[in-house]
């Protein structure tokens, strides 16, 4: 059986005014979203190029309007020729994978404008983080897989957010090969977890509200809770550890609830 794609011009071609640059900066990258927040131009060594929207093949152009997930696709066809992350015919991401690293996170911020301020993975889509830090300044929300990877030399494994969600059945996985330490998670406001965070050494957990409904694996090392102040630790989930359960902060609030 053969299978074939038709191509056609991206139907979200607009003449760009500044008026219309403006109105498309959104640094928020929700690959749920099926809203036209950004300019295929912005993306860095931006070419023409062409993506799969829903099974068609959309040629992107400078001043095409992209959904976030055809951000990632396009900046995936950029830097590696091919696109592994799967869109439904309305721009929303609903499969397949896309990876940040050093080259990436530069590409995408150029096209939203800045730093990344909100960041949302839908379920079925996977995450391979290889940045040190992974910075969000606003809100992490997982539907799907965030598998961290740390390449030789870093001495550090970390995602920061002002808040992170990890839902039912999202996996945060940092238990593969991998250089650095301990998985740290830092969420300035709180960090929920309906779903699996494992590691196969320390996790650290530093935020002032941690709701755990899931489960908090540290296959050989130990759990790590910090907080700049008092910690509220809520929930009927799981922590399992092989060292200890450290706590390192002033006051611990521990209530075991629902």
């Amino acid at each position: 059986m053969s299978h074939a794609f038709n191509s056609s011009v991206h139907n979200r071609q607009t003449p760009l005014t500044s008026s219309l640059a403006a109105s498309l900066s959104s640094s928020n990258l929700s690959l749920t979203s099926s809203q036209l927040n950004f300019l295929a131009g912005n993306l860095g060594n931006f070419r023409q190029l062409t993506i799969d929207v829903g099974g068609q093949r959309e040629v992107v152009s400078l001043n095409t309007q992209l959904s976030a997930a055809e951000v990632v696709a396009a900046e995936q066809v950029l830097t590696t020729g091919r696109q592994s992350l799967v869109i439904s015919a309305n721009g929303e991401a609903t499969g397949g994978s896309f990876s940040l690293n050093s080259n990436s996170i530069v590409a995408i911020e150029s096209a939203v404008g800045g730093s990344i301020t909100g960041l949302v993975i839908p379920h079925g889509v996977k995450l391979v983080d290889s940045l040190s830090d992974l910075q969000i300044n606003g809100r992490l929300v997982n539907y799907g897989d965030i598998v961290e990877t740390t390449l030789k030399g870093q001495p550090s494994d970390s995602i920061s957010a002002g808040a992170i969600y990890n839902a039912s059945g999202a996996v945060i996985n940092a238990t593969g090969s991998r250089s650095a330490p301990s998985l740290s998670l830092d969420a300035s406001n709180s960090l929920v977890n309906y779903g699996s965070i494992a590691d196969s050494q320390n996790i650290t957990v530093n935020s002032s509200v941690l709701t755990n409904a899931g489960s908090i694996e540290s296959q050989q090392g130990s759990i790590i809770l910090l907080s700049p102040g008092n910690i509220n630790v809520t929930g009927i989930g799981t922590l399992r550890f092989s060292s200890g359960l450290i706590f390192l902060l002033p006051l611990i609030l521990i209530q075991l609830l629902a």
